[in-house]
């Protein structure tokens, strides 16, 4: 059980990581910078 959420939460965390360096990349505009979104 340890294991599942030891991986469970690396996937989480890398799949922030990739979704806000490409997300924030889209919206460069000053009004659509609300951080993730």
């Amino acid at each position: 059980m340890f294991t599942f959420l030891f991986i469970a939460s690396l996937a989480l965390g890398l799949f922030i990581a990739i979704y806000g360096a490409f997300g924030t990349r889209d919206h460069n505009s000053p009004g659509k910078k609300k951080g993730w979104w």
